[in-house]
């Protein structure tokens, strides 16, 4: 069924790592490959630097400035500011192509990790809807990163994904479209105490 509202939003996959976010739109092959890194004026919550450019400024900044990680571990440090981070980020995509420039609002594809609660889905949710998201669909990471396998993933075969993070790293069985199980290790070289394993589910 047409919808109107699908001529003024486009598609845009957002992985929100705790050191670098990527992201990409739907029939594009340029992707963003930048720091989750935002400095911004802590007197008027102006952001004065994004990305790389932020990340630089770590130690530099002027009084008044903080430079921030709005995402540690996986999960948001703080609604506010990765709401603004969304921000620049979504302008980003609208001002660079011409193809956009009338799609303001983009449906947002989010891989989350397997142990994700409940809070940290509210949290993406407000932060992007804030943001200006017209929709938000969230994956599970490790079938996410499945999908590189194209039709080989279709096969009557168990596939093991390890998807290596700056703090955490998730390894998963994958059948099909589906985790057969999956183990999350946090920090895991500094810390092996904090491995946990995630609850598995059949297909």
């Amino acid at each position: 069924m047409f919808n109107i509202n699908d001529l003024f939003r486009y598609d845009l996959g957002i992985d929100p790592g705790s050191y670098k976010s990527r992201a990409s739109v739907a029939g594009n092959c340029d992707i963003y490959d930048d720091f989750t890194y935002l400095t911004f004026n802590s007197l008027n919550k102006v952001v004065v630097a994004f990305g790389e450019s932020s990340k630089e400024m770590l130690g530099r900044v002027p009084k008044g400035m903080e430079v921030i990680r709005p995402v540690q571990n996986t999960e948001i440090v703080s609604n506010v500011y990765y709401e603004m981070y969304l921000r620049n980020l979504f302008n980003i995509f609208g001002t660079k192509s011409n193809q956009l420039r009338f799609k303001t609002r983009p449906r947002v594809f989010l891989p989350l990790p397997l142990n994700h609660t409940q809070s940290s889905l509210n949290n993406f949710t407000n932060s992007l809807n804030k943001a200006g998201a017209s929709d938000i669909v969230f994956l599970q990471k490790p079938v996410v990163a499945a999908f590189g396998l194209g039709d080989a993933l279709k096969k009557e075969r168990i596939k093991l994904i390890i998807d290596i993070g700056y703090q955490k790293t998730e390894i998963a069985a994958v059948y099909k479209d589906g985790i057969y199980e999956g183990v999350d290790y946090r920090d895991w070289e500094t810390d092996r105490k904090s491995t946990r394993l995630n609850s598995s589910h059949r297909l």
